[in-house]
């Protein structure tokens, strides 16, 4: 892979701060205008956490988006735009909580899809148990209470759902579980 021509950030820094604040404004709104993620991802990024809430739905439609197309039968099952979607959503936010939610909208999307297509594809299984995994990391760090409280009776419905799907239905009700005890619930 050749190396980038682009500068990197130390190059670009001082040029940037260099900038007035009309020029940086100016560059802002441009920045807005070339994409619909750029959009979003600005949005996230200045909005105060209270005003997420249209932003985080957006970004929830993209992680179920590859689940189930808008356009009707199941897609190509795209779980990096789906993921790529969730990271950044953290990125842009920092929102411990949005991305909790995220992560289990994709972990909620993965089991409804076995459930309804049929168990078995190693490639969905092994995502959905990578994205709960660092669902279960986040919920267990020391700021994870407070949405753990929020997610748990979405954790409990998902344990139920999984459980006939083998192999992965059990890798769920362990991590689930494991946060259970760990939260004293």
């Amino acid at each position: 892979m050749a190396k980038s021509s682009l500068p990197t950030w130390s190059q670009l820094k001082p040029v940037i701060v260099g900038l007035d604040r009309e020029s940086l404004t100016e560059m802002l709104r441009v920045l807005y205008a070339a994409s619909a993620d750029n959009r979003t991802f600005v949005a996230v990024r200045l909005l105060a956490p209270g005003d997420r809430r249209a932003a985080l739905e957006e970004y929830r439609q993209q992680v179920i988006e590859p689940f189930y197309p808008k356009r009707g039968s199941f897609g190509k099952l795209n779980f990096a735009a789906a993921k790529r979607a969730i990271r950044s959503y953290r990125k842009a936010s920092g929102d411990l909580d949005g991305t909790a939610e995220l992560m289990l909208t994709y972990v909620e999307s993965g089991v409804r899809f076995a459930n309804e297509y049929g168990s078995g594809m190693a490639r969905l299984e092994t995502s959905v148990a990578s994205v709960l995994n660092d669902l279960a990391t986040l919920l267990a760090s020391p700021d994870g209470a407070a949405a753990f409280s929020t997610l748990e009776p979405r954790l409990r419905r998902l344990v139920r759902q999984s459980g006939d799907i083998w192999g992965l239905g059990a890798e769920i009700d362990d991590q689930i579980s494991t946060l259970f005890s760990l939260y004293d619930v």
